[in-house]
């Protein structure tokens, strides 16, 4: 679908024959952070499974078991901080039941994009619990890799 602005409203097109392909953001693999976060979400084990970027944020994916209800009742409130000091703001998310129907999977997004030199990102999870917004956090350090910068053309 193509996208525009018209007198401040939003508005799409559906896709028309001879339209390009939708090609989504090729997104790189930055780190497995396998971490689990106990206690968290009542219930529910909450496993916080890759670190990834693509072209607009960064992708942080998990999975919650058993799945949680049609509606669940959390308002997700997440950030993070690098090693260089660059912070990470809430972009986005977005979840779903999983293709066996077992588990939530779901992605949450910041920005801006990583930051050229960091080593380490420390990231803070908050499942807000409704209708008390009981706080749970989940923190955890994740190590990033060293990026390598491409070669210069000898000569």
């Amino acid at each position: 679908m193509d996208g525009g602005t018209q007198g401040g409203a939003s508005f799409f097109r559906p896709r028309l024959p001879g339209d390009p392909p939708f090609v989504p953001p090729r997104r790189e693999h930055l780190a497995t952070i396998d971490h689990r976060c106990a206690g968290t979400i009542p219930g529910h084990e909450l496993h916080v499974l890759t670190l990834a970027q693509d072209q607009h944020a960064l992708r942080i994916e998990y999975e919650i078991t058993p799945a949680l209800p049609a509606a669940p009742s959390i308002s997700w409130i997440w950030s993070a901080e690098d090693d260089t000091g660059q912070t990470y703001e809430m972009a986005g998310g977005a979840n779903g039941p999983s293709p066996e129907r077992d588990a939530t999977t779901g992605v949450l997004s910041l920005t801006p994009l990583l930051s050229p030199g960091a080593r380490s990102l420390r990231v803070v999870l908050n499942p807000a619990l409704l209708p008390s917004w009981e706080e749970r956090v989940c923190s955890f350090d994740v190590a990033l890799p060293e990026k390598v910068a491409p070669s210069e053309p000898e000569g």
